[in-house]
């Protein structure tokens, strides 16, 4: 159940599963009567016109819509066969349909938590502590050889009104070299087919040796939740030794926007953004030995918070999310790289 406060009243509205029968039924008539907005998911069609013409309310086969508007001050029950993936959707709407700029305590997380990630880069390219994360756990490293993607998640302190994701990723390519494997991540004008669907755009704005100032579109898609970010990476490429590469990139600008790819499309404006990132950091390090080359991606990204009352549901999808991208960059990575060896067929 999720209720919500606007202008002093309580708004008060519930999910209730197996709405069409038994306890579930009972439940939802009881909120529904109580002044509930109620949305019930049924297995069956056929139970929805016996729950309407039960619950004797006024709209009772609305539209979603009332259980997402707070000026819908009648109890509804909104029958929909749902799945699981669809409620989470429905919640995410409520969640986010208030815009959230991040807090000066939130930044101020985020600026510290950079710190103490920048600083252990800087201690891997000085070779004070192992050049990659596998190199600290034998049986990662294994498997990596061993042809799996090996993906975690470091569970960063809590934030005040915020999130920070950070991940992990390594595989191993073999029978390539550093170079091959750099000619394919230096060629940024491929990034929006290699990495397809979440990289629409790529344009290089500045190159100056080892410093690239790149600007990029992605969109992500999740549950009918569409999720556009254009940013201005500023790139550093450090060499390390002769067989090593760590590259950074650090979002300096980031832009959400409104109803990408629609003729409405324009930008949040800043007051009015919904937080799906505010800040992003990337760190790529490349190894080669072993008869091939070790690719590492770390991902750093603060987003908004997640209200108590919903975070039991919505945390597992921030969680799946950020693994699905992390592998599908990493395998598209290893793709372009080997089908840039291979050459055309």
């Amino acid at each position: 159940m999720m209720t919500s406060t606007q202008n002093g009243q309580k708004n008060r509205s519930a999910v209730v599963t197996g709405a069409g029968s038994g306890l579930g039924r009972d439940i939802a008539l009881g909120l529904a009567a109580k002044g509930y907005r109620v949305l019930g998911t049924a297995i069956s069609l056929d139970e929805i016109p016996d729950l309407k013409k039960a619950s004797g309310v006024p709209g009772a086969m609305s539209s979603d819509a009332c259980l997402l508007n707070p000026q819908c001050r009648k109890g509804r029950i909104v029958m929909r066969m749902l799945t699981s993936s669809a409620i989470v959707f429905l919640l995410l709407n409520v969640v986010l349909s208030k815009a959230e700029e991040p807090k000066r305590d939130t930044l101020r997380a985020w600026d510290d938590y950079v710190d103490v990630v920048n600083t252990g880069v800087a201690q891997r390219n000085a070779g004070s502590r192992p050049f990659l994360w596998v190199d600290e756990s034998p049986a990662a490293q294994r498997r990596v050889q061993d042809g799996e993607l090996v993906i975690t998640k470091n569970d960063p302190r809590k934030v005040p009104q915020g999130l920070i994701h950070h991940w992990v990723g390594g595989m191993f390519v073999p029978n390539v070299s550093l170079d091959q494997v750099m000619r394919v991540l230096n060629n940024y004008d491929r990034y929006s087919a290699m990495y397809k669907p979440l990289i629409r755009r790529t344009a290089v704005v500045e190159r100056n040796g080892d410093t690239v100032k790149l600007n990029v579109l992605a969109v992500q898609k999740a549950f009918s939740v569409t999720a556009a970010v254009e940013t201005d990476e500023d790139i550093q490429i450090a060499r390390p030794t002769l067989n090593r590469v760590c590259i950074t990139a650090n979002s300096v600008r980031i832009q959400e926007i409104a109803d990408y790819g629609k003729s409405s499309e324009h930008a949040f404006p800043e007051t009015r953004r919904p937080g799906y990132v505010w800040r992003a950091l990337i760190v790529e390090r490349l190894e080669q030995r072993d008869g091939g080359v070790y690719v590492e991606l770390e991902t750093i990204s603060l987003s908004r918070g997640i209200p108590i009352e919903v975070r039991w549901l919505i945390k597992p999808l921030t969680d799946d999310l950020p693994r699905k991208m992390m592998t599908d960059l990493l395998d598209e990575t290893r793709a372009a790289v080997q089908g840039s060896v291979a050459g055309p067929r």
